[in-house]
Formats: C-alpha cells, sequence, structure tokens
C-alpha cells in the first residue's frame, strides 16, 4: 500500500467512522510524523464537526500516549467544553499528567474570559450600529493614544475584528440607519464608551490566546513544571529565543524590501528616469518618494511570488493598477492624520484634543480629516477617479470585492474569527463601506496585497494556474543558487512523485546540502 494510498484512505475511513478498525490496522505503519499529521487532522475536525469517538480517543491515548498528547496540545482541543472532562480523566503515563492539569486550567480561564464577553454581549441589544461603529473608533483611537509606541495596530485591530464579527452575527437585523455625512459628523466624544469594559475583555481574552496559549500550544520545547499546586511553562533561553525571534521575520523581510525599492527610486531620479511630483505643501515631495518606494516594494514581491495579474472574475487584473489606488489613499491619510496626530500627541492630554489640533490646521490647508473612514461605494469609486488619471472604471470595483468582508448572521466562532481588518479593510455595510482609520492609513499593503493575490490563486478554478506560477517561482529560485556557484537540482513533478518528501530544490557546495521546500499560501501580520 503507498503512502498517497494511505493518506486518502484514511479521510474516507474517518468519515465512515471506521476509527478503531484504522487504528488497529494502518497507524502503526505510519511514521510518526504522518501519525501527527493523522492526529492533528482528527483533533483539528473536532472544532468543526459534531462527532468524535471517544473509544478511538481512549485507545489512542493508551497505545500511543506522547503521540496523543502533542496532537491535543497543537490543536488546542481541550479548549473544546463538551471535550475536557472526557480529556482530563483519560489515563496518562505519568509523565503527561501534568498536560491533562494544563488542559483543565487553560479551558478553565479561557471560558471564563469568554462568557463575560458573552455577558456584555448580551446587554448590547438596544445599541444602534451607528453608535456601535462610533464607540469601536473612539475606543480605537483612546487606545493608540495611550501606547507608548505605536507598533500595537494589529493587536487592537484583533480587537476591533473580534467585535464586529460577534456583534454583528449576534444582531444581524441591526442595520446602518444614517448617511455617511451625518456619521463624519460625530468627530467629539467622551473617552469612556460604552463599549470599553466589552472591548477591554476581548483584548484580555486576545492576550491569553497569543501568549499563554500560543506558548503552550507552539513552542515544541515547552516544558511543564508544577509548583506549590501552580503549573509553569519553561523553555530553555535559546529554544524560547528562536521561537521568538522567528516572528521578526516579517517587518524585517518589508524591511528588506523597501529599502531595496527606496535604492531604485534614488537611482532612477538620479538617471532622470522618475520624477517625483513636489505637490502644493512642503512635505508632498517626500510624501511621493515614498509612495513609489512603498509601491515597488510590494510590486517586487509579487513578481518573486511570480503573480503578475489577479486571476478574478474571469478576468486577468493589472496588479499596478490595483494597488496604487490603495497605496495612494492609505499614504495620504497617513501622513495627513495619523503622523499629525502624533505630533500633537506631545502636549495634548488627550486623542479629542489632539484631534480638534489637527482638525484646525487641516481646515486652514483647506482639506478634511476624520477618524474613520465610511462612504458608499459610489463615493469610494468616485475619489479614485479624481485622485488618479486614467484608472479604468472597473478598478475601483474590483477593489471593494478583493477588500471587503461581509459578516454573515450566526457566523460567529472564537476559535475561528474570520473577519481580520487588515486583510479586509472595507467592512461592507449595506451599500456603504467602514474602516476606522487607524487600520486604514496604516496598512502599507506589503503582505496585505500579497495575500488577496495568493488567495485568488488558490481558488480551485485557478489551480493550473497557480501550480504553474508556484514552478517558476522553484525555477528562479534554483537559478539563482546555480549562478552563485551552487549545485543544484529543481525537483520536478515527474520526479516529486517517486521520491519520499515534499522537496523542491535541492543545492549541494561540495560539503553540505540544503533542501527547499517553497511555501505561498499565508502571510502572518502577527509578531506573537
Amino acid at each position: 500500500m503507498t503512502q498517497k494510498f494511505k493518506e486518502n484512505h484514511l479521510k474516507q475511513t474517518f468519515k465512515q467512522g471506521e476509527h478503531l478498525f484504522f487504528l488497529e490496522n494502518h497507524f502503526p505503519s505510519f511514521p510518526p510524523n504522518i501519525q501527527d499529521k493523522i492526529l492533528y487532522s482528527y483533533f483539528s475536525n473536532l472544532k468543526k464537526e459534531k462527532w468524535s469517538c471517544e473509544l478511538f480517543e481512549a485507545k489512542l491515548a493508551n497505545c500511543y500516549p506522547d503521540v496523543f498528547v502533542k496532537a491535543v496540545q497543537r490543536t488546542q482541543a481541550f479548549l473544546l467544553k463538551d471535550k475536557i472532562a472526557f480529556l482530563a480523566k483519560l489515563s496518562l503515563p505519568s509523565h503527561l499528567r501534568l498536560h491533562q492539569k494544563t488542559w483543565i486550567e487553560l479551558q478553565k480561564t479561557e471560558l471564563a474570559l469568554w462568557q463575560k464577553i458573552e455577558t456584555f454581549l448580551s446587554n448590547l441589544s438596544q445599541l444602534s450600529l451607528k453608535d456601535a461603529l462610533w464607540y469601536c473608533t473612539l475606543w480605537i483611537e483612546n487606545t493608540m493614544f495611550a501606547q507608548k509606541k505605536n507598533d500595537e495596530v494589529e493587536r487592537i485591530g484583533g480587537v476591533y475584528s473580534f467585535f464586529i464579527q460577534a456583534f454583528l452575527s449576534k444582531y444581524p437585523s441591526k442595520t446602518v440607519d444614517i448617511t455617511t455625512n451625518h456619521f463624519n459628523k460625530r468627530i467629539i466624544g467622551s473617552v469612556d464608551t460604552p463599549l470599553d469594559e466589552i472591548l477591554n475583555q476581548i483584548q484580555n481574552l486576545l492576550l491569553f490566546q497569543h501568549t499563554v496559549l500560543s506558548e503552550y500550544s507552539f513552542d515544541k520545547n515547552i516544558q511543564l513544571k508544577l509548583e506549590n499546586g501552580i503549573v509553569y511553562f519553561c523553555s530553555p533561553p535559546k529554544a524560547y529565543y528562536k521561537w521568538k525571534l522567528d516572528g521578526t521575520r516579517y517587518p524585517l523581510n518589508s524591511l528588506h524590501y523597501f529599502l531595496n525599492a527606496m535604492q531604485e527610486v534614488v537611482d532612477l531620479e538620479d538617471l532622470g528616469k522618475l520624477i517625483i511630483p513636489k505637490g502644493k505643501f512642503k512635505n508632498d515631495e517626500a510624501i511621493n518618494r515614498e509612495l513609489q518606494a512603498k509601491k515597488r516594494a510590494t510590486l517586487n514581491l509579487m513578481s518573486d511570488l511570480k503573480i503578475n495579474t489577479f486571476p478574478f472574475d474571469g478576468k486577468q487584473i493589472n496588479i499596478e493598477q490595483l494597488l496604487l489606488p490603495l497605496l495612494a489613499y492609505s499614504t495620504n491619510l497617513l501622513h495627513r492624520y495619523i503622523y499629525s496626530l502624533e505630533i500633537h500627541k506631545q502636549d495634548s492630554i488627550n486623542w479629542n484634543e489632539a484631534f480638534v489640533n489637527v482638525s484646525m490646521e487641516a481646515f486652514k490647508k483647506g482639506v478634511e480629516v476624520s477618524p474613520c473612514f465610511f462612504m458608499t461605494d459610489s463615493e469610494y469609486l468616485e475619489l479614485n477617479r479624481q485622485a488618479l488619471d486614467n484608472l479604468p472604471t472597473t478598478v475601483g470595483e474590483e477593489l471593494i470585492k478583493l477588500f471587503s468582508f461581509k459578516v454573515n448572521p450566526n457566523s460567529f466562532d472564537r476559535f475561528n474569527v474570520k473577519y481580520d481588518v487588515m486583510k479586509k479593510p472595507f467592512l461592507r455595510l449595506g451599500n456603504k463601506l467602514f474602516c476606522p482609520m487607524v487600520f486604514f492609513a496604516r496598512n502599507n499593503w506589503f503582505y496585505t496585497f500579497a495575500q488577496a493575490g495568493i488567495e485568488c490563486y488558490n481558488q480551485k478554478r485557478n489551480r493550473d494556474i497557480k501550480r504553474k506560477t508556484a514552478i517558476q517561482m522553484e525555477k528562479d529560485l534554483a537559478e539563482l543558487f546555480r549562478q552563485k556557484g551552487f549545485k543544484v537540482k529543481h525537483i520536478e513533478n515527474k520526479i516529486a512523485n517517486e521520491i519520499k518528501g515534499d522537496v523542491d530544490v535541492i543545492v549541494e557546495d561540495g560539503q553540505q546540502t540544503l533542501f527547499i521546500q517553497l511555501k505561498r499560501t499565508y502571510f502572518s501580520l502577527y509578531n506573537s
């Protein structure tokens, strides 16, 4: 029986519920890494499916306790309210029993945090959507104002995304009963809002998830230690440092692309091949130069990913035409609003005062500022047409479709929050689009745009195109190593089907061999 046949048979076996037969006849023949994948798939599905086989799990815990505990740990299956009692009472070897105590405590803490959120959510039945959006905006602005550093935008965005999906899923009948003009006039508000309690509680839950739960579940070097009845997480300093360091690769990578792009801009200016518009105000030329660098950095990333167009609704869309409206508008707002707020933050006691000062400066320049993006589709499309010459009329519509999110009624799952304002900034509310300015203006679109392109290619109808572009990535990487004098082997489809493992490129220098597998599926915006 081939490995591929076994894995395909596995899905059908679990679907039919023949777990014990599989455990006795097939599971022992799999190598440890495949056993891990099998159980990861099984326990992950417990969160989605309504069925489980406790007899299978009990025998699994008895025969393969280490593999079993690892699967429960990695999938966080212990958080399921209807599973924790069963998991906690299973008979495990002494060296694994501390995990069961950990499962109980983690589940109890997570559930307590969530139940407080549920209580707060139930008390919001009379809150209108316009007030919910406005109070969210005030909380976001006040929270960002209180931050000493400005690197918390993704975390605060997670709180906002969590609340919006939970609120609109629970109260789907609420509609936007205001005009955009009316909403945008509601600028000044108190520091405290009726949503502070629930938003702070969501912040506590997400902090618990991204630190305690993530450290226990995903740090492979984590060790448990019991002192005075309390479980402590221990990790070797070197391993812990590496685990934390892995999270910095995304900002370092984007910085690398931006610095290279900025040098490209400078070189092109020196050669007279690029002219940066000077604009009307003092810093406009520097802003336009920054805009050019941001654009080139993202386009260079897309080129490296072999994504030169967006396959969308049966058409191939020019990616630069899609990127420029996003970058131009958000960069403008970043300097006009966000950076101006930061300047006045030094001499203001709260966000309200800083915002008044920013508004007065903007008024003198003949421009408007607002703490949120809120307009109809047609207003957004017209804004793009006025700002950018020769922009195809369909580009704005395609942008809205690619980067908007509409909450489905009764669809909220706290373990799988689908809304992410940093990836889908336009919240769809009827014929209107909403986004707090903090998230829209601070989005540099580097990973957001690339992820949207990857998702387009990941659609089933584009499977052949996706594979073709992925192969080109592999070939280009192999060629780069070859140009540096290495001996290189690119594993193409025919060979890949004949060898064990998943390797795309093999690089040798006569002493060492490097096996490379390329992935192009998902970018993480978090550094937790």
